[in-house]
């Protein structure tokens, strides 16, 4: 199987490090310390492609605890995750659910390699309660360089998304992207996740230029795309939106918002942020 990480420097201070499934992390380089946020799907020896990268001690931050974000955790000594996102954690720590996963990522920028993937190869998951919690309003003084820890919650209960002010840079992940998942039954409905989106927008207005995305090419996102996925929000509670069929994680009929050109992967009306979710739960 050919080298499992992909990296790529964003500025002096971020890696940019991608799996086999391509997944996105992003390593931070502080004066003193560095941190890893997110670990990918937990295949291939992601501690050693770090080491490789910088000799400075590491923390590991996790977005939220989905299989394609904190597999790959159990590599390192400590890491932080949301208490709340427990029950997802276990759900997706399985390992069916993670070779299923890896195997169908071709479609998602996954190696080819991926194929080969069995359960043997994977990197086994962290015990939950040996992640220390993760909360909004944690910071993380690397030297030189702040992580700020915001909400995000939607996505899963506990996702959160990551301010690094000195850079003007935000992590939105999967908590606000493109093609923003909001469908499964731990997400938020399309109301609580708007109000979420509000109250992040505040905290966060005129911090950034930068937007960093954990899925699709190159892993940058539009700087407006707050902006862009709360007015998706506001169409789908008036009932204006395309409504384009998709199928969820277990096959569930769902909506995508604003229709989609999955050839360009691109919104057929040029906005930049999208919303896939059930129209049971909006309210």
């Amino acid at each position: 199987m050919t080298d499992r990480f992909r990296t790529q420097p964003v500025n002096d201070r971020i890696t940019r490090i991608t799996d086999i499934a391509g997944t996105h992390m992003y390593l931070v380089k502080g004066d003193r310390e560095a941190a890893l946020l997110d670990t990918g799907v937990g295949c291939g020896p992601l501690d050693e492609c770090v080491r490789a990268l910088t000799d400075l001690p590491v923390k590991v931050i996790i977005t939220h605890g989905h299989v394609d974000h904190a597999m790959g955790a159990g590599a390192f000594p400590e890491a932080w995750l949301s208490p709340l996102d427990r029950e997802v954690y276990a759900e997706h720590s399985a390992p069916d659910r993670r070779v299923g996963y890896i195997h169908g990522s071709t479609v998602t920028g996954g190696l080819p390699e991926t194929a080969e993937v069995t359960a043997e190869m994977l990197t086994p998951p962290r015990p939950f309660d040996q992640f220390r919690p993760l909360r909004p309003g944690d910071t993380f003084d690397l030297g030189g360089v702040t992580l700020e820890i915001n909400e995000g919650a939607g996505h899963t209960p506990g996702c959160v998304t990551i301010l690094i002010p000195e850079l003007r840079t935000l992590l939105l992940g999967d908590a606000c992207n493109p093609f923003t998942y909001l469908f499964d039954p731990s997400c938020s409905t399309v109301t609580e996740y708007r109000e979420m989106l509000l109250r992040l927008r505040a905290a966060v207005a005129g911090r950034y230029d930068r937007v960093l995305l954990c899925h699709g090419p190159g892993g940058e996102g539009d700087p407006g795309l707050i902006d862009s996925v709360i007015a998706v929000c506001g169409d789908i509670l008036r009932g204006e939106t395309d409504d384009q069929p998709f199928r969820g994680f277990h096959g569930e009929a769902v909506c995508i918002a604003k229709a989609m050109d999955f050839t360009t992967f691109t919104r057929v009306d040029g906005g930049s942020g999208n919303i896939v979710y059930d129209p049971a739960r909006v309210r």
